[in-house]
C-alpha cells in the first residue's frame, strides 16, 4: 500500500503576503516560490501543488482588490478636495470677508468638517492656510478658520499659528495672531512669544494678545 507523504509549504501565506506588501508587486510570491523550490530541490506533492497554487490565486485577488479600492478612494478623495476647494474660492469671490461679518466660506468650511471626509478637512485647511502661492486666499481662509472655536486638536491648531507665523506675507502672520486670539489655548501663548515680528504695530497686537492669553 502506498503511503501519501505531506510535504510542507515552500512558504507559509503569511509570510508570503508580508512579502507583497514589502515588495509591492503581486508577481513577487509566485516567483519566490518557484526559485524556492528549484534551489532547495524541495518534491511537493500533487495535493500540496494544488493547495499552495490556489493560495497563490487567492492572495494576488485579495490584493489586487484592495489596491483597486485605494485607488478608487485616493480618486474620490481628490475630487472632494477640488470641490471643497472650488466652494471656497466662489464664497470669497461673491462676498469680501469683513470683521464681525459672518461669510459663506465658514458655512463651506463647517460642512468639509461635517462630511465623510472629515479626516481629511484638516489636512485640506492645513495646506490651504499655509499656501505661499495665494497669500491672500490663504489669509481669508485662515481667519475663517479661526472663527470654528473647536477646530481639531490644540496640537494641530499649535502648528498652524507657527506655520502662519513662519509666512513672509503679513497678512498671513496677522491672521495666526488672530487665530490665536480667538481659540485662546494657553500653549499658543509660548509660540507668539518665540516669534519675532518685523512690522511694528502687528508686533504690538502680538504683544497684546499675548497679554490677554496670560490671564
Amino acid at each position: 500500500m502506498l503511503t501519501k507523504t505531506r510535504t510542507r509549504l515552500t512558504q507559509p501565506p503569511s509570510r508570503a503576503i508580508d512579502r507583497i506588501l514589502q515588495t509591492g508587486g503581486l508577481n513577487t510570491l509566485e516567483d519566490h516560490w518557484s526559485a524556492t523550490a528549484r534551489t532547495q530541490g524541495l518534491a511537493i506533492s500533487h495535493d500540496a501543488a494544488w493547495l499552495q497554487t490556489e493560495i497563490e490565486a487567492l492572495v494576488i485577488r485579495v490584493f489586487a482588490s484592495w489596491r483597486t479600492k485605494a485607488v478608487t478612494v485616493s480618486s474620490t478623495q481628490e475630487h472632494n478636495r477640488r470641490c471643497f476647494l472650488d466652494r471656497l474660492h466662489a464664497s470669497f469671490d461673491a462676498e469680501p470677508l469683513e470683521d464681525g461679518m459672518d461669510h459663506p466660506a465658514e458655512q463651506v468650511i463647517t460642512a468639509a468638517l461635517e462630511s465623510e471626509d472629515r479626516d481629511t478637512a484638516l489636512l485640506w485647511l492645513s495646506s490651504v492656510c499655509l499656501e505661499s502661492e495665494s497669500p491672500a486666499f490663504a489669509a481669508a481662509t485662515f481667519l475663517c478658520v479661526a472663527r470654528q472655536p473647536e477646530i481639531g486638536t490644540a496640537a494641530w491648531r499649535a502648528g498652524l499659528v507657527n506655520g502662519g507665523l513662519a509666512s513672509d506675507d503679513i497678512g498671513l502672520r496677522d491672521a495666526a495672531i488672530q487665530a490665536a486670539e480667538s481659540w485662546g489655548d494657553p500653549g499658543l501663548r509660548l509660540i507668539l512669544a518665540a516669534h519675532s515680528e518685523p512690522v511694528s504695530w502687528l508686533d504690538e497686537y502680538r504683544r497684546g494678545v499675548i497679554d490677554d492669553l496670560v490671564r
